[in-house]
């Protein structure tokens, strides 16, 4: 696997622009980072835009790829977002049935009093699937 092949995957799995980017640098998706530089690739978490901790350097380009794919699936992210609680309950509950693990982080007072979000997280292997269920609701 190459870092385009990786790209390419990732979009197709629901990594939307809010939460993946490519540069010519590498790539990110949140904080996790995968960065070509003097024949090594580097995976890592960022702090600031600048690589943190790094997990695993090594000039093998496919292995560094596919380290990465499996760590961005393996983490939460943020599936959907809502203004009204029932859609939140609605797609949890629809999701939990499916056997999607999720975790619902909300947002009591988004921009001040009577401004909630309701938020749902899911793995990544499963961003896809929330974005196909909302696109038809």
């Amino acid at each position: 696997m190459k870092l385009e092949d990786l790209d390419r995957d990732l979009v197709a799995e629901g990594f939307g622009p809010l939460i993946h980017e490519r540069g010519a640098w590498g790539l990110a998706v949140g904080d996790l980072m995968i960065v070509g530089r003097n024949g090594l690739f580097h995976v890592g978490v960022t702090e600031r835009g600048q690589m943190g901790v790094t997990s695993l350097s090594t000039a093998d380009e496919d292995e560094a790829c596919r380290y990465f794919h499996e760590r961005a699936l393996g983490q939460f992210w943020n599936g959907a977002t809502f203004t009204e609680a029932a859609a939140a309950d609605a797609l949890q509950s629809l999701l939990e049935g499916e056997g999607v693990d999720v975790i619902r982080n909300d947002i009591p007072h988004f921009n001040g009093p009577d401004d909630a979000r309701y938020r749902l997280f899911v793995h990544g292997r499963d961003l896809e699937r929330v974005r196909a269920l909302t696109r038809h609701a």
